[in-house]
């Protein structure tokens, strides 16, 4: 017997057949009908039935140990393998393909083998996920577990049965691979139990709610989780914890700089002076680099651009709360003021956490997570093209009647006129040219993280499907709500310029 054909032959004691096989195509065959089920048995012209001819479906027959039928049906790959006879030309009868080798067939088994053996040592790869409610870290619970991570979750409170319900039906394996515990995350010791044994953590900082009701305070409030983080590390993940990944933002990048932006463009105050948030995550990270040396673990920064795009939970992110104002503007006013901004979707923030977790040259490094950079009246182009009924600005704003509305509206007090001046009409791009090439992160389209997350809203009721809203549409020409809008407008304008001519004075 040939050596391949015996090792085959060891598979089974029951292929006793296959010693015969190369035999069988020298033989004109006779196709009849199966009698058990779809497909067609071979025989020879004096009525001898042949055994199965050795072909790929053959030997995954083997190597699965489930020869019961081989000559099953046409669905299982009867016509699509070497079954068929070979004409005299060589090739098979019915255009049938050509079968794959033996050497082919080994290496799709070896490659199989080795996706199963990388799978299982994830699953023995401990994440601890820090404030899985909130918007970016539930996108991040999905990811680590649709990855093949055993992940560790922490909430505020636990009987949130809705919160609780989300996360564990976010992934078909969630109820083997998930564990979601209260954490008070300001405090070092009520991670003792289940920062044991982590080997991976992320933290994406704290919720805007978390901060208001424990604090007050946004800035102190991330500095005491960050510090509580790594005294926990320190305490009761040493020697386990191999690596931390925080959740900054693009606001730590100094808009001094003139041109793109890089990871290079670090500041040690945030450009937002009057933001809190701003200046809380700034704070977050660096407190998180400072104490990452003190504890001696590898920290990895990821800083993201705004983020939107569908939420798990009910937290969402400031940016989809504009996507939504935007969704509902006037009709009557289609312009939008002239500011532009990077945007990420939350998939693609939670698709990078994976990144820089398994990636050895990520650790110590900062990344810009960030897709596009849009303009309002962009933005509100990309939300008529997904749902043409919802209202969204489809036009630039003249530069002076953007400073005059903010003024007359009240805005000015959030955003300076200074800011509006610098920032009106610049397109302040983040280059995330070093995370593409070092970590491979791809971006979904925009059209896309646009459409699903209108999709969201309209799903939850805030905004009104595409019937709803034709129905209640008001009749051209019958508001008077048009004149009042523009009368609004020119009002605005020129007491607008009126309040710059006398800052000038």
């Amino acid at each position: 017997m040939p050596p391949l054909r015996k090792m085959f032959s060891g598979f089974s004691g029951s292929l006793l057949s296959l010693d015969e096989a190369d035999h069988v195509r020298d033989v004109k065959l006779e196709a009849r009908p199966h009698i058990l089920s779809d497909g067609v048995d071979y025989f020879t012209t004096d009525g001898e039935p042949i055994r199965p001819q050795l072909c790929a479906h053959t030997l995954n027959k083997v190597f699965s140990g489930s020869a019961l039928d081989l000559n099953a049906s046409a669905d299982e790959g009867l016509e699509s393998d070497s079954f068929l006879p070979q004409s005299s030309n060589g090739g098979t009868d019915s255009g049938a393909p050509h079968d794959p080798t033996v050497s082919t067939i080994l290496a799709n088994l070896s490659q199989g083998t080795e996706q199963s053996r990388q799978r299982a040592s994830k699953g023995k790869t401990t994440v601890l996920i820090v404030g899985a409610g909130g918007y970016v870290a539930s996108h991040a619970v999905e990811s680590f577990l649709e990855a093949g991570y055993t992940v560790r979750a922490t909430v505020d409170d636990i009987s949130d049965e809705d919160l609780v319900k989300t996360l564990y039906s976010v992934h078909p394996e969630a109820q083997q691979r998930l564990i979601v515990k209260e954490v008070n995350i300001f405090q070092a010791a009520a991670f003792r139990d289940i920062m044991r044994g982590v080997h991976i953590v992320v933290h994406s900082g704290v919720s805007a709610t978390s901060s208001k009701n424990k604090l007050g305070n946004p800035v102190k409030a991330h500095t005491e989780a960050v510090q509580a983080l790594f005294d926990a590390v320190r305490s009761y993940g040493r020697g386990s914890v191999k690596r931390v990944v925080v959740l900054g933002a693009a606001t730590a990048l100094t808009m001094a700089a003139q041109g793109p932006l890089d990871e290079s463009a670090w500041a040690q105050v945030s450009s937002m002076k009057s933001e809190a948030i701003p200046q809380a995550r700034l704070t977050f990270v660096n407190e998180a680099t400072r104490l990452a040396r003190m504890v001696g673990v590898e920290l990895t920064v990821l800083l993201p651009s705004i983020m939107i795009g569908p939420p798990l939970t009910r937290e969402s992110s400031e940016g989809m709360r504009t996507l939504e104002e935007l969704s509902m503007n006037s009709k009557y006013i289609p312009f939008a003021s002239t500011l532009c901004w990077n945007y990420v979707d939350v998939r693609d923030v939670a698709a990078a956490l994976i990144k820089v977790a398994e990636t050895e040259s990520a650790k110590g490094e900062r990344y810009i997570v960030s897709g596009y950079n849009l303009s309002m009246s962009e933005v509100g182009r990309y939300i008529r093209g997904a749902y043409p009924h919802l209202t969204a600005p489809t036009h630039d704003s003249p530069f002076f009647v953007t400073l005059a509305l903010c003024i007359c509206t009240g805005a000015a007090n959030r955003v300076s006129v200074r800011y509006l001046w610098n920032m009106l009409g610049q397109r302040r791009v983040l280059l995330n040219k070093k995370g593409v090439e070092e970590l491979d992160l791809q971006y979904l389209p925009i059209e896309q993280t646009i459409k699903d997350s209108l999709s969201e809203f309209i799903a939850r009721g805030t905004l009104p499907p595409g019937d709803a809203a034709a129905a209640g549409t008001t009749p051209k020409g019958s508001s008077p709500l048009k004149w009042l809008a523009i009368a609004g407008v020119a009002a605005a304008v020129v007491g607008g310029a009126g309040y710059l001519l006398s800052s000038r004075k």
